[in-house]
């Protein structure tokens, strides 16, 4: 962790530097090659030593001294030679431009002219060795011993974590348990949730938190964690996952098949939980090889969770949403401190203490491995003048994480600039995130001018002014910025290898970005402004990513500079194709030749006329990309038909993954069942296509052959308005035996679903109508249902859940009645889980369907979860309909505007004892109606939501097992009744939205003696607390109180109330400025207050 960990490699990379032979050059050239060589003999005297002092550093403090002025020295010699290597390039550049007699004595007298930039480079050299030859000699006196440098050792880490030992990480955690345990991944085999954040920060102990969280553990049938770190060795993980999973040591397996065998027959269809931490590994086809091994035969559900400080870990990895884990907040930082620093038990501690220990947390930077670490050092000090001694020094130069010193993160909250410059001497990389210009002005244009400035994220919408300033800039970062273009001095930035541009409202790149020959990486995804590309792209021959090309055959570079960029991997998408119209400039390209990409897109423009159409084909025919890619998307083609390399599959037959866009003339697809590679399939808005096979393809005895996607898992068809079936001649001649996910939008015309599709688990089905319910039902192998019907038939349609589906949407159902069971056999859905009902009247029938409605509902005995919107016919409470939900735990009902929420009168009365059996493990319910809904059989009810009930005028369900009661925009509900809160003596956690016509407190508040949590919003009638919950506040554990003006004072410091209030551990009254704050949105908190 310390300083010396980093200074190494460091000192490896000045050494190299030194020796390099275009710094040597320049050198020469200047003169001062003499000393460079020495600089060189320097830095290999030291690099001999380092490893003995790394080690004797420890119990040495002269030594720590020592190492930490190497490491200022040696960051300014790799300065210095940075300047050398700059003007290299400098000169290189210059020499590429058509210079007059004019502009070369102009350039003989600026400030880098020979001369000039002679003094002033032996002047740095000097200096830089002065530090070099003090440190040498000093280094001679701790006769430190030649060795080989230590090498770096992996950490191992646990699952294990003390809870109440971590502060400020309570929000993240649920966060992440929400994401983990949400049911809409259950539609994925297997998601991979990606921690992300710089070392020090708190992924491995966030992670460890969301492990042992009771919800997770109860949510997963089985709970794995693997230690990655350096070293991605695929056989090396799966044999330690199996030891986690089979709770059996040193497992010795060297053949992969039997690894996979055994991976597969131990996570066998379970739902898992795998966790793995501390990963660095940026390379995909490694991941792809373990993924290939964890995805197979995975339970629906199951979830990979990744703790890295990689992005682009994250990128590879990564399925959801990314959680990047941000500095503590100054408050959490400050408890963090104060439980490491000071012990309380003992006596307590000076004010001054405080006030000092405040400021040494200010320089943490939010880090809690930092925060801890000095928690830790001041606990062995007790005097005053220690404290201010620790807290005016440097010394976090030697307790940040490794990469501390080469990021530094910085917002609108961050100390002030020469503040942190004075803190942290050596920094490397800088990240930015959003501030206001004149915060720009003030906090970041001293270190934007920094010479040691490598890195940079910059999040404002115009890029800053000070990129001259940034010749040693190696990896810029504008992405999402609102500029339309960058200024030219960004070409004078002859260092830069990578540039980011994504998502930016970029229109034009600057002209002279021929010059930045060592730019690597150039990513322009999703800048649909870009208009055209500039001229000499095609001299950036060290290239390896290029993410967009437009092709501008007026203005900008023809697609002939693509010719020799031929180091270019990853994904390129070429757009602007509808431009070129000479077939010449295309095969110039050389497509072929770029062997190192693994995705291409082809994209056209809007066009009409017939010369357009022939030119497409012809320039489609010519960009033939090389056998090996993976990934093929065509988009706007307007063609008549697909060339031959696509109908002759030579050169797709490597292709995973293939998406056709827009082809709107193409009556016919390549014969793709050919592509035994091909996993993923996207055809969108093919007007002419009708037949996703067409024509027939008979054996040589004369029998028609039967197609097979052999190795197809998604399928995605969307606006094909006149796809009318599978197969032209029989839907029965084609076969998808791996086909696990089927999306169908907008298709109106097509009449089924694949016949043979037997490992079928996903399917959504939108806006076609055609396709009959009845063989939905049949599929065998069916988990998840989305389906919408936009028209009722005029003959009503059957249907039955499949027996292993787990959740089902279904949005429209209008004239669809319940389809019988087929005889003598069980169907029985006894899997369906979840299940959402939107608009569809059918399960609610009355009068002389209601049998028939009931018969839907014997299908869902085993449902848990109940989602009921907009429902015309449900006028009662659903109380027959209901009575087989036995296992039901969460109920919702919104948008039922017809629904009175009272007990159907039946014509033979409703026992009590029939009533107490309904919903007998009912734990969730909210209610979104405009009148009052009783229920007083609900013996296991936690939480009960009622919002946006107008007419509610009480508290509709009175059951002692509530602990969570949360009311939103109930205008007339009264708190007077007596008996309003009296039963609900369980209740936890009680909050009160958006009632600005209420004036009193419920009564009887002293009857709820286990209350921990009160929320309060946008409740400006309520002035006061009632006496009664006077007493009950110093016992909470938390108080909001937000949009109660009157109320917020008297909590506030100095507040009449704030002598109840203190004792409270989490308080949170918004400033003023943060009055608009919204509330966290209801499914988070709904996540977050079950957990409690």
């Amino acid at each position: 962790m310390a300083l010396s960990m980093v200074l190494s490699p460091l000192i490896s990379v000045v050494f190299r530097k030194a020796a390099d032979s275009l710094i040597t050059k320049i050198c020469q050239i200047h003169g001062l090659d003499n000393y460079r060589r020495k600089l060189h003999r320097q830095l290999l005297a030291i690099q001999e030593m380092i490893a003995d002092a790394e080690e004797r550093r420890v119990e040495s403090r002269a030594v720590q001294e020592w190492m930490k002025d190497l490491g200022t020295a040696a960051n300014e010699a790799l300065d210095v030679l940075d300047d050398f290597q700059y003007e290299a390039l400098r000169q290189n550049a210059i020499s590429q431009q058509s210079c007059a007699s004019a502009k070369v004595i102009k350039d003989f007298f600026t400030h880098e002219n020979h001369l000039v930039f002679h003094y002033k480079m032996r002047n740095k050299l000097t200096k830089v060795l002065g530090k070099i030859d003090e440190i040498v000699t000093e280094m001679n006196k701790f006769n430190f011993i030649r060795r080989d440098p230590t090498p770096m050792i992996d950490r191992e880490t646990h699952s294990f974590v003390v809870e109440s030992e971590i502060i400020g990480r309570d929000t993240d955690k649920e966060k992440v348990v929400s994401e983990l345990i949400d049911p809409k991944q259950a539609r994925d085999n297997v998601s991979v949730l990606a921690i992300v954040g710089i070392g020090g920060l708190g992924k491995t102990t966030l992670a460890q938190m969301v492990y042992n969280d009771e919800r997770v553990k109860k949510h997963f049938q089985l709970l794995m964690w693997v230690c990655v770190s350096t070293e991605f060795r695929v056989n090396n993980i799966g044999k330690s996952i199996l030891e986690v999973a089979t709770n059996e040591s040193d497992i010795s397996i060297s053949n992969k098949e039997v690894l996979q065998c055994r991976l597969r027959e131990t996570l066998g269809r379970k739902k898992y939980l795998l966790v793995l931490d501390d990963v660095w590994n940026e390379e995909k086809e490694k991941w792809d090889e373990l993924r290939t091994l964890l995805f197979f035969g995975a339970g629906s559900g199951s979830i990979i969770m990744v703790t890295t400080r990689s992005k682009e870990v994250a990128k590879i990895m990564g399925t959801l949403p990314n959680h990047d884990l941000e500095p503590l907040k100054d408050e959490d930082s400050w408890m963090l401190f104060k439980k490491r620093a000071f012990d309380v038990t003992v006596e307590e501690p000076l004010e001054e203490l405080y006030a000092i220990g405040r400021t040494i947390v200010c320089k943490c930077v939010g880090l809690p491995l930092v925060v801890k670490a000095m928690g830790g050092l001041m606990r062995t000090k007790r005097e005053v003048h220690d404290w201010r001694a620790i807290s005016e020094n440097n010394i976090l130069n030697g307790i940040l994480p490794n990469d501390i010193h080469h990021i530094l993160m910085l917002n609108e909250k961050s100390p002030k600039i020469n503040y942190i410059l004075k803190q942290f001497p050596i920094i490397r990389t800088y990240l930015v995130h959003q501030c206001d210009k004149n915060q720009i002005k003030e906090k970041h244009s001293c270190l934007l001018k920094s010479s040691s400035l490598r890195a940079l994220r910059f999040g404002w919408k115009q890029p800053p002014r000070e990129l001259r300033y940034m010749k040693h800039i190696k990896y810029l970062d504008l992405s999402w910025g609102m500029f339309k273009t960058l200024p030219e001095t960004i070409s004078t930035l002859y260092n830069l290898q990578t540039l980011i541009l994504s998502h930016s409202k970029i229109r034009k790149l600057p002209t002279e970005m021929r010059h930045m020959i060592n730019l690597r990486h150039l990513f322009l995804d999703s800048c649909i402004n870009l208009k055209r590309m500039p001229i000499g792209l095609g001299q950036l021959t060290n290239l390896h990513t290029l993410t967009r090309y437009v092709a501008d055959y007026g203005k900008g570079g023809s697609i002939r500079e693509l010719n020799n960029l031929n180091l270019l991997s990853g994904h390129m998408s070429m757009s602007g194709l509808e431009s070129i119209r000479d077939e010449e400039d295309a095969k110039a390209a050389n497509i072929a030749m770029k062997t190192k990409l693994c995705s291409l897109k082809l994209e056209w423009g809007v066009t009409d006329s017939k010369e357009a159409t022939k030119n497409d084909q012809v320039l489609l025919e010519v960009l033939v990309p090389h056998g090996k890619l993976k990934f093929l998307a065509i988009n706007g083609y307007s063609g008549s038909d697909f060339p031959k390399w696509m109908k002759e599959a030579l050169i797709i037959r490597n292709l995973k993954r293939l998406r056709l866009q827009g082809c709107i003339n193409c009556a016919e697809l390549p014969p793709l069942w050919q592509l035994s590679l091909l996993e993923n399939l996207y055809l969108e808005k093919m007007e002419r296509l009708i037949h996703i096979v067409g024509g027939t393809c008979m054996h040589a005895n004369g029998r028609e052959s039967v197609i097979t996607f052999p190795n197809l898992q998604i399928l995605e068809v969307k606006s094909l308005l006149n796809l009318e079936s599978w197969h032209e001649e029989d839907s029965e001649l084609i076969i998808f035996p791996k086909l696990n996910e089927l999306k169908i939008h907008d298709c109106p015309k097509l009449i089924s679903t694949p016949m043979h599709a037997p490992l079928l688990s996903i399917l959504e089905i939108t806006d076609s109508s055609k396709i009959k319910l009845h063989q939905i039902s049949k599929l065998p192998m069916l988990s998840f249902l989305y389906i919408t019907v936009n028209e009722s038939p005029c003959q009503p349609d059957a249907f039955r859940p499949p027996k292993t589906l787990e959740e089902m949407v279904i949005e429209g159902f209008g004239n669809v009645i319940p389809l019988e069971e087929e005889e003598n056999q069980n169907c029985q859905t006894k899997s369906l889980h979840e299940l959402t009902i939107m608009d569809s009247n059918c399960f609610f029938s009355d009068g002389p369907t209601k049998e028939l409605a009931l018969g839907f509902w014997k299908h869902f005995e085993a449902l848990e979860s109940l989602v009921i919107w907009f429902c015309d016919l449900l006028f009662f409470w659903p109380e027959q309909e209901f009575k087989s939900l036995k296992c039901l735990k969460s109920l919702n009902i919104r948008g039922c505007y017809n629904f009175t929420g009272s007990l159907e009168e039946l014509s033979s009365p409703i026992s009590r004892s029939s009533k107490e059996d309904s919903l007998p493990h009912l734990e969730s319910l909210q209610l979104s109606s405009p009148t009052t809904v009783r229920e007083d059989s609900l013996p296991h009810l936690e939480l009960l939501f009622i919002c946006h009930c107008p007419k509610l005028v009480e508290v509709p369900v009175h059951s002692k097992s509530i602990k969570y009661l949360i009311i939103d925009s109930c205008p007339e509900l009264s708190w007077e009744d007596p008996t309003n809160l009296i039963d609900l003596t369980e209740l936890r956690t009680l909050e009160i939205r958006n009632g600005n016509n209420w004036i009193a407190w419920p009564n009887n508040m002293e009857h709820l003696p286990f209350l921990e949590r009160l929320c309060i919003s946008n409740c400006q009638g309520l002035e006061s607390f009632p006496e009664a919950l006077q007493q009950r506040l110093p016992s909470l554990q938390c108080l909001e109180i937000d949009g109660c003006p009157t109320l917020e004072r008297r909590c506030r410091r100095g507040g009449e109330y704030w002598r109840l209030v203190s004792p409270i551990p989490e308080k949170k009254f918004p400033t003023e400025a943060g009055k608009n704050t919204k509330w966290k949105s209801f499914s988070r908190r709904l996540l977050c207050i079950r957990g409690r």
